[in-house]
């Protein structure tokens, strides 16, 4: 069975999901897209995207459509590996690479997506609330409570 590095996984699901949408007509687009990536890093074999063409492609969802890319890492720097890709550290979460761990972020994601859907329905008309992790819920995701 062929492997998907992550960066070329992100790639073409960004354009495969924008490409979607822009065949839908206007009134049944998402008003809000939530764009998660859970990895474990270890792959390192991309072929089709590098990582400044992901770092381009979330800026232009981003920007253009008010996408939130939200960055989940097993065991690694998960802060920098998002950098790298363009999306910000305040959206990346480090997770314990474990049963534990793996359950406590996605309470975590699950949290913080509710909490995100009710701030955008509070928000005047046109802005874009934004997505961030507080020092609760990254020490929560690595189990430490």
């Amino acid at each position: 069975m062929a492997t998907i590095d992550a960066i070329d996984a992100i790639g073409r699901t960004i354009k495969e999901t924008g490409n979607c949408f822009a065949q839908c007509p206007e009134n049944q687009r998402p008003g809000t897209v939530l764009f998660v990536i859970q990895t474990d890093r270890l792959e390192n074999a991309s072929k089709l995207y590098q990582t400044h063409q992901i770092n381009q492609m979330n800026a232009d969802q981003r920007d253009r459509y008010a996408w939130q890319f939200v960055f989940l890492g097993a065991n690694q720097a998960a802060v920098s590996s998002a950098t790298q890709c363009g999306i910000a550290a305040t959206s990346a979460l480090t997770y314990g690479g474990n049963n534990a761990g793996t359950l406590a972020a996605f309470d975590v994601l699950g949290k913080k997506t509710r909490q995100y859907r009710e701030d955008r329905a509070a928000a005047p008309s046109g802005a874009v609330a934004q997505w961030a992790f507080d020092e609760s819920e990254r020490s929560r995701a690595k189990g430490k409570s």
